[in-house]
């Protein structure tokens, strides 16, 4: 991310930045007079939240401007550097989903009983550091369900959409069996990935609507769509689903919860070959709308053969033997829009993010 000077937005300008470094995504909301929101969390090379340094860059104090910071599920690439977040906010409200996984379950376990459980993972890791600060404040975080009215601030409403009814009580049918050890629903497989428990949310704002998909899987849209509420509120802006997989994609998303032709960013995400959004991802996504746009156009890719000379190599193993991911340049995408007169997005790419269609994968 460039180290100049970036312009604030006006007090009655409402603002989102979507960051993604090729593996990790951020969302900063500006809902206007200040009030600042943060979904999800990643890094700023290794040892920054991108959040926290956008918002110094801005000249802005990041423990007073984040009124809440979201986790929208406890992916590694969602949650990286979200404790530091919480650690620089104290007055901050924090929202997670009201359902979790089994090794996210085993690790409030932890937290609330002093014994040890184990729970394997850099996402499990995070979210145990996490629910320590809260219980180190005594703070209770906003558990998100359907249909449940988040957060407000002035003219700003925050929903969150999902996870659904569905998918919360398959959790409590799993963590009962997980308590109960005599019980026959110990025996069955109650699995649920982040995916299904992801919180998609709607923004309410100046007459508008901000939808931000996270990662929600099919399965998790359908029951939204069967239940939505509103059907009035139609955004006109979307964060894409699970990096624009086909997983995350289910037409009445388009037809019944955003407007025709509406703005559309996402991250991509790699690990090894595996790449998101794919070609036939972008195209489905162009043929939904043609403003679409993703904060990486061409991915970093790692290199398939090894060149150090071996002393070099003993070396690097002597030091540090964890494989250590490429730092990839930044690239975040930054739309604007007057919550008075409102208007047209103004959409503004910094580092390697541009329009969909230049997209590489």
């Amino acid at each position: 991310m460039a180290e100049a000077c970036i312009e604030r937005p006006d007090v009655h300008e409402l603002e989102v930045v979507l960051f993604g470094p090729g593996y990790g995504e951020c969302i900063l909301l500006h809902v206007g007079r200040g009030y600042w929101i943060v979904v999800d969390s990643c890094m700023h090379g290794r040892n920054e939240p991108v959040a926290l340094k956008y918002l110094n860059q801005l000249g802005l104090d990041p423990s007073e401007a984040i009124k809440a910071v979201i986790a929208t599920h406890w992916h590694e690439d969602h949650i990286r550097g979200m404790a530091a977040i919480l650690q620089t906010c104290p007055n901050a409200d924090f929202c997670c989903a009201g359902a979790l996984t089994k090794n996210e379950f085993f690790s409030f376990l932890s937290i609330s009983s002093g014994e040890s459980f184990t729970s394997s993972g850099l996402g499990a890791r995070e979210f145990m550091r996490i629910i320590t600060i809260l219980h180190e404040r005594r703070q209770l975080p906003k558990y998100a369900v359907q249909n449940r009215k988040m957060l407000q601030f002035a003219d700003c409403e925050i929903w969150s959409l999902s996870p659904t009814d569905g998918a919360y009580e398959k959790f409590l049918r799993m963590a009962a069996g997980l308590i109960v050890a005599d019980s026959p629903r110990r025996k069955q497989n109650f699995r649920l990935t982040p995916n299904q428990v992801s919180v998609s949310l709607m923004v309410n704002i100046g007459g508008d609507q901000v939808l931000l998909g996270a990662d929600l899987d099919g399965s998790g849209w359908k029951g939204i769509l069967n239940d939505y509420p509103h059907p009035t509120r139609r955004a006109s802006l979307y964060k894409v689903a699970h990096h624009g997989s086909a997983s995350g994609d289910v037409p009445g998303i388009w037809t019944r919860l955003l407007k025709p032709d509406p703005h559309a960013v996402l991250t991509p995400w790699q690990r090894g070959d595996g790449m998101l959004p794919s070609a036939e991802d972008v195209k489905r996504i162009l043929k939904r709308t043609p403003n679409a746009w993703i904060t990486q156009i061409q991915p970093t890719r790692p290199a398939r053969k090894r060149t150090r000379a071996s002393a070099v190599e003993k070396l690097v193993r002597r030091k540090d033997s964890r494989p250590r991911p490429l730092q990839p340049v930044f690239g975040y995408i930054r739309l604007r829009r007057n919550l008075i007169n409102g208007g047209e997005w103004k959409v503004v790419t910094e580092g390697r993010a541009g329009h969909l269609t230049d997209y590489r994968p």
